[in-house]
């Protein structure tokens, strides 16, 4: 973190997501013709010119690869600028787990002691399976088999599919194994 911007947080935490569905969702917003399976090649400009002004893409990459930098180049990018953040996945993080991983747990962790106690009153032991319930209610509803992976290979070079790859190990996922 850089000193100016200093938050009385003691841990700070980056919520992952599966990247190839990221990828799917943002292609699926971005790169297909409405109403059609057709992948546009290029996202719409002002996007494109913004992935270019954070220094994720040149703009002579296709709609599917733009996709597929700015999630490489935005997870990469925060976890090379804070050393000590804390990741979970959100597929299989529950909302007490969060909580305990920011520290509410531990009263010596807590910054605002009353959270402690509303965390122990709410969570109670996370170990205890009922307090760790997993919230499943939200869908991916932008992509909702409008695309697949194997409709994006085309449309990616090996190298960025290489990064991509880094990407899920740096993560702590398992990269799909019937995807080159």
């Amino acid at each position: 973190s850089s000193p100016g911007c200093a938050t009385p947080f003691q841990t700070t935490l980056l919520q992952t997501r599966e990247p190839w569905k990221i990828i799917q969702s943002l292609s699926a917003k971005y790169c297909l013709k409405q109403h059609e399976k057709a992948i546009v090649a290029k996202p719409p400009s002002t996007l494109s010119r913004l992935l270019e002004i954070m220094g994720l893409v040149t703009g002579h990459e296709n709609c599917v690869e733009q996709m597929m930098l700015y999630v490489t180049g935005y997870y990469n990018m925060i976890m090379d600028n804070e050393p000590n953040i804390v990741t979970y996945p959100i597929e299989k993080t529950s909302p007490c787990q969060v909580a305990a991983l920011a520290g509410l747990g531990n009263l010596s962790t807590t910054v605002y002691p009353p959270n402690h106690y509303r965390f122990v009153e709410v969570c109670g032991d996370v170990a205890d399976q009922s307090s760790t319930k997993i919230e499943t209610r939200r869908a991916n509803v932008i992509n909702k088999g409008r695309i697949s992976i194997e409709d994006l290979l085309p449309h990616v070079t090996s190298s960025t599919l290489g990064q991509l790859k880094a990407l899920y190990q740096r993560l702590g996922y398992e990269y799909p194994k019937n995807i080159p």
